[in-house]
């Protein structure tokens, strides 16, 4: 399947058209899933990102100011733009030395960005970021407490 929220809610809906009744997985959804998968989606299980908070906020002001619309996904434009900041200080720091470029992103404090306060474990994973599991009921998207 396509990372590309369309392509993935195609398939979600073409799923449901040939009668496969498993449950559908999946995470972080684009804005507009429901829309193109419509009823689809019910029931599907999404590990989503958490809410951004106001650094978060005021970049999306910004985002729809300069482009007119929202992104996709709120919290994957965040991150894209937490990226490019924590990209260019590694290479500042170390130009073009990947193994530098390693080491600094596993040893960096924590970083206060749009999608929140996190930093990287010594294997590369995000540290600070809770996700939510989350569920499609009655054409929403409910936190999954069950």
């Amino acid at each position: 399947a396509t990372q590309l929220g369309m392509g993935r809610n195609t398939l979600t809906r073409k799923i449901q058209e040939l009668g496969l009744e498993n449950q559908i997985y999946t995470v972080i959804v684009a804005s507009d899933a429901l829309d193109i998968a419509g009823s689809a989606m019910e029931g599907t299980l999404i590990g989503d990102a958490p809410t951004l908070g106001l650094l978060g906020k005021s970049f999306l002001e910004n985002y729809k100011q300069i482009y007119k619309s929202d992104p996709a996904n709120e919290y994957d434009a965040g991150a894209r733009y937490d990226s490019v900041f924590i990209v260019a200080n590694a290479l500042r720091s170390c130009g073009e030395n990947t193994d530098c470029i390693k080491n600094f992103l596993y040893s960096m404090d924590w970083y206060n960005g749009t999608i929140g306060r996190y930093k990287f474990d010594s294997k590369g994973d995000v540290v600070g970021i809770d996700f939510v599991l989350k569920i499609v009921r009655n054409g929403t998207f409910e936190v999954y407490n069950e």
